[in-house]
């Protein structure tokens, strides 16, 4: 706790010293002046003792929703118990990392004895990753302004930051909707179009493409028959994703590099969702991290995980190191974006 003159102090010691000043021309006010500084100092010793009891009877707890979107408003709320038997007018401040918007926070709230106050913030971070948010601090001022007592309140928490497309409202809608579907829908469907995966064969018909006639099945049967395709699935999907200087520039909503994070995560949840294994790599000019292809909507959340608080280095970027790392890790043939 943290003990200070309050602004009442300074006016008093301003009178103090006027009214020493006239002591030279009235001796009689020379003896005034033990009397007053007294009657203060008692005051102030009170002040203190009231005001560090009240502020060990406060309760603060801060409350962050976890995880946020990038660049995307969201609320921070203080919850103060009084739990002493006065109500205080104080001054609240909480300090939010250095990239946040606005970087700190003051307000002042009634502080009513025996309830709980809410006060809430909003800000905004406009860089992905993890950011740790410090403890608050209360200052009170005495009742008779002689001096001022502030003290700092919690432990500092932690708040990761993802891409706006992975946490916003709508695209949680549709993961909700998604897995509903899934649940309700839980049989095989053929996907037949231009695929190069053999399906089926089957008769001939009006609109079939002429190349896809099997001749030697034709002549056994007697009739024309054409092979019929499906779009590949449970291929293998492997994402690279440059981390080198150059993806540190500005795109005008964030960086490349956020524009490629964005990018890459939509694409692995469109792949996971149509059924194939996706992997993932990360590179500058050395390998930051691989991971070996994966299926199921489970896998989403860590390629999330290990996406979100990627940040660009002043580093050329080596795509030889990477090929030749994805190429000794992955044998079996796969799209690499």
């Amino acid at each position: 706790m943290r003990i200070r003159p309050g602004q009442r102090s300074l006016q008093l010691l301003v009178a103090l010293t006027l009214w020493s000043l006239l002591s030279f021309s009235w001796p009689i006010l020379s003896w005034l002046i033990p009397i007053v500084l007294t009657g203060v100092f008692a005051a102030a010793v009170r002040e203190f003792f009231v005001l560090s009891d009240s502020l060990r009877q406060f309760k603060v707890t801060r409350t962050l929703p976890s995880p946020v979107p990038r660049d995307q408003p969201f609320a921070v709320s203080l919850i103060i118990e009084n739990n002493s038997p006065s109500s205080w007018s104080a001054e609240i401040r909480d300090v939010f990392p250095s990239v946040a918007a606005p970087r700190t926070w003051l307000t002042t709230a009634m502080l009513h004895a025996g309830r709980a106050t809410t006060v809430s913030a909003s800000v905004r971070i406009p860089v992905r990753g993890c950011f740790t948010f410090g403890p608050m601090w209360i200052r009170l001022h005495g009742r008779w302004g002689l001096l001022e007592a502030q003290t700092t309140y919690g432990t500092p928490q932690v708040l990761q930051v993802y891409p706006e497309s992975m946490r916003s409202e709508e695209e949680l809608a549709k993961d909700a909707a998604d897995e509903l579907r899934l649940l309700d829908q839980l049989r095989y469907s053929r996907h037949r179009g231009v695929g190069t995966e053999f399906e089926s064969l089957e008769e001939f018909r009006f609109g079939d493409d002429p190349r896809r006639i099997d001749w030697r099945t034709s002549a056994r049967c007697g009739r024309h028959i054409v092979r019929r395709y499906q779009i590949e699935r449970h291929r293998d999907v492997i994402v690279l994703v440059d981390c080198g200087r150059l993806m540190g520039s500005d795109a005008k909503q964030g960086t490349k590099l956020d524009c490629a994070v964005d990018a890459a995560l939509r694409l692995l949840r469109l792949a996971l969702r149509g059924g194939d294994r996706c992997g993932l790599g990360v590179f500058d000019d050395q390998v930051l991290g691989y991971l070996r292809p994966a299926g199921g909507q489970r896998a989403l959340a860590t390629f999330l995980a290990s996406l979100y608080d990627v940040q660009s280095r002043w580093r050329e970027s080596d795509f030889g190191n990477m090929f030749a790392t994805l190429q000794s890790r992955q044998t079996k043939r796969a799209l690499v974006v």
